[in-house]
């Protein structure tokens, strides 16, 4: 993408995170994880292209993330895994792929693509009642689904 190459690592390693959380928040099997991980490749490389793009405008724009945000990020996440010891966290990065330097870096472009929406976007962003009740009506008539959708991505259209 522009001048970066996403190498196969990074596609593995983003297969290797979603296998993890769908077996720790929506209780799949190792096995099941990794069939669906695999289906979700496409969706993932997506989302991680559109990150780098965030991540892209928020450079430009000169939005920066401190080491001590950095720092408070990767706490917060050992609090909700209930990690208590670094040992358990170096593991835990170990079986997602990361080292404690790459797991650091993309936790700065989250920060950085969070606080690019949080700051230039949803500020702009105008959603009428009608548009939520159409959303609304659309989900509640949907089956219940296996698993969830982590997040959700907004594309905005200048008028």
């Amino acid at each position: 993408m522009n001048d970066e190459v996403i190498t196969a690592w990074e596609i593995e390693t983003l297969v290797k995170q979603r296998a993890m959380e769908l077996q720790r928040f929506y209780n799949f099997s190792e096995q099941e994880a990794r069939q669906q991980a695999d289906k979700d490749r496409s969706q993932l490389l997506d989302q991680f292209i559109r990150q780098m793009l965030l991540v892209e405008t928020a450079l430009t724009l000169k939005i920066e993330v401190t080491e001590e945000e950095i720092d408070l990020a990767i706490q917060n996440f050992k609090d909700q895994t209930k990690i208590t010891n670094e040992e358990e966290f170096l593991k835990q990065l170990k079986r997602e792929g990361f080292t404690i330097i790459s797991y650091r870096e993309q936790t700065k472009r989250n920060l950085m693509a969070e606080r690019l929406v949080m700051q230039r976007i949803l500020p702009k962003l105008q959603v009428r009642d009608s548009d939520v009740q159409k959303l609304s009506l659309i989900h509640i008539s949907e089956t219940t689904r296996r698993y969830a959708i982590s997040y959700a991505v907004f594309c905005l259209k200048k008028k």
